[in-house]
């Protein structure tokens, strides 16, 4: 499990570690970890001092310690990551935390493995900004829709509950535009954003009739891209038998 410097604390860690669930995080700098890292940040900067700031890409080192905070139970693996910055003689320096020792994963790993957390904010990015599920803190009950007063008021609802359906709505539409996104990508051999997928391809003019309990929807005009983005869904199920 990855997550960053807000969510490291006792409880978490303890209930990941008595359940064998390994993780990696940020950790906040503080006093005791500035003095921690002291050392490394002296060797890198009297290496830049004394054979000049190399070209190319910026350097990486990482170094192990141990770590514990006064609410901690015990003291945890921390692993320091300093990494050169371009054009400063002071390198940029955070803590890693983890459950895993050194003998199953090495600091450099355990650096790889946290950097692919950011994914999963960029997609919680688009699922607010592209999506933008209406959510609503308050159970007070309309007394007017549309400029009206409403002639007989509905009891009020639990907020969290709606809260609960319009996020799991939404993360399913969010799913759903995801497998649209990346079928275009295989077909076109280019990136899609959500923002692009909905302007170019979802909104499209259509048609709903009901039948019984069918609903069919009718796309008229659709675009170049929309009608491929239908022979790609199709293929996704494979040949018919």
């Amino acid at each position: 499990m990855r997550f960053d410097a807000g969510y490291p604390g006792e409880p978490l860690m303890a209930a990941l570690e008595e359940r064998g669930t390994h993780y990696v995080a940020r950790v906040r700098n503080n006093a005791v970890l500035k003095r921690l890292a002291l050392p490394a940040m002296d060797a890198v900067v009297w290496d830049a001092l004394n054979n000049g700031a190399p070209g190319g890409e910026p350097r990486t080192w990482v170094c192990e310690s141990s770590y514990r905070a006064g609410s901690w139970s015990r003291s945890r693996r921390v692993v320091q990551v300093v990494v050169e910055r371009p054009g400063e003689l002071i390198p940029r320096c955070f803590w890693l935390l983890t459950s895993m020792p050194s003998e199953e994963m090495s600091g450099e790993d355990l650096l790889a493995l946290y950097r692919k957390r950011g994914k999963a904010e960029g997609h919680l990015g688009e699922l607010m900004s592209v999506v933008s599920p209406a959510l609503s803190s308050t159970s007070r009950r309309k007394s007017h829709y549309r400029g009206k007063k409403i002639a007989k008021r509905e009891k009020g609802v639990d907020p969290f509950a709606c809260n609960q359906v319009r996020l799991l709505l939404a993360g399913f539409g969010y799913q759903i535009m995801h497998v649209q996104r990346a079928v275009l990508e295989r077909m076109t051999g280019t990136g899609w954003s959500l923002r692009r997928l909905a302007d170019r391809v979802l909104r499209t003019p259509a048609r709903f009739t009901v039948s019984g309990r069918r609903i069919t929807m009718t796309i008229g005009g659709a675009s170049a891209h929309w009608r491929m983005l239908a022979r790609g869904l199709a293929t996704l199920h494979g040949p018919s038998g």
